[in-house]
């Protein structure tokens, strides 16, 4: 402020001490206690302490009238002669019989059960036992042993199942009772069902393949028929997640198909050829070990007789009774 006007600087301070007034600290304090003073500790009525303590305890005379009146009119409830028993309809339109409530006090000729004898109950074993011993036959629904396809058999049999779901829909019946047939127990009567006595064993034209693409099975009435009818035939469970995304019939058809097996690194065509052109490379598509190569120049059975002869491990530590053959001689 040095740089400003002897003027400026009083008009500065008059304005700034009239917007903001001093309060001394005796002031400050004082009204510091008045405001943080805790409400709890106002005095609410005259009433003394130890009445609010006893009411506390015991209850106050208005609370105990209050009991008094509801159990009186309990017990005029109970003493009520019964009409009949009292019927109660949910919201599922079931009807429920209510129960008659018997207080002991007032009815003397009431004897409490203190066992479970002569109650009925549900949920034991004898229970379980008695519901479950009815003479049903249980039957599966899937096929007891299962089928194994090409990939050829299995776009046959879904292409099949999907002609009986639509024609079945198209027709304004349940899509599911294309499974109420019986499932078939053996590869000849499976091999009849698809039809493969017009059809050979070649795949689908590529016309018939992108049809199975066209074919939109989203609807979960179809969907499940399809899946459900496959299952029962054949036997074959195919993933959860596989059925939730599955859109069209050539996903099905995946998820049913034989996947072929991951091909090991050394039965890739590339080292396979590799192999062939330089005479000085073998690709083995297991480790190779010190066995092998002595095998390879037909040293292994000298050696593995001398091994026997001296009652030493064959394939050195790494045999199971390495160790105690060792330990047996001394070693």
């Amino acid at each position: 402020m040095r740089h400003l006007r002897p003027a400026h600087q009083a008009l500065r301070l008059a304005v700034e001490s009239s917007q903001h007034p001093y309060v001394c600290r005796a002031c400050l304090a004082q009204a510091r206690s008045i405001h943080m003073t805790s409400p709890r500790f106002a005095v609410q009525d005259d009433e003394p302490f130890w009445k609010r303590m006893r009411k506390s305890l015991f209850g106050s005379k208005e609370a105990s009238q209050a009991e008094q009146s509801r159990e009186e009119k309990r017990k005029r409830r109970l003493e009520e002669p019964k009409t009949g028993p009292v019927t109660k309809t949910d919201s599922k339109g079931r009807v429920w019989e209510v129960a008659e409530v018997v207080d002991p006090t007032t009815h003397k000729d009431y004897v409490v059960s203190n066992t479970w004898q002569g109650l009925e109950s549900v949920g034991s074993e004898e229970w379980v036992r008695r519901r479950a011993d009815r003479g049903e036959q249980y039957q599966g629904f899937m096929a007891q042993k299962k089928l194994q396809l090409t990939n050829a058999q299995w776009q046959k049999l879904l292409r099949q199942i999907a002609v009986e779901v639509f024609a079945l829909r198209k027709s304004g019946r349940d899509v599911l009772k294309v499974c109420n047939e019986e499932s078939a127990a053996s590869q000849e009567a499976l091999m009849g069902k698809v039809r493969l006595a017009t059809y050979t064993e070649a795949e689908l034209t590529s016309e018939e393949s992108a049809s199975m693409q066209k074919i939109n099975v989203q609807d979960p009435m179809v969907k499940l028929a399809i899946i459900k009818r496959a299952m029962q035939l054949t036997g074959k469970l195919i993933p959860d997640p596989a059925v939730s995304s599955a859109a069209t019939l050539e996903d099905l058809y995946n998820a049913f198909k034989i996947k072929e097996k991951i091909k090991k690194l050394a039965q890739t065509p590339q080292l396979q050829q590799a192999s062939k052109q330089l005479p000085n490379v073998k690709v083995h598509a297991t480790r190779r070990t010190p066995v092998h190569k002595e095998k390879d120049i037909g040293r292994w059975k000298i050696i593995e007789d001398e091994l026997v002869l001296r009652d030493l491990p064959v394939f050195g530590s790494r045999y199971q009774d390495s160790k105690e053959v060792l330990k047996n001689n001394g070693l």
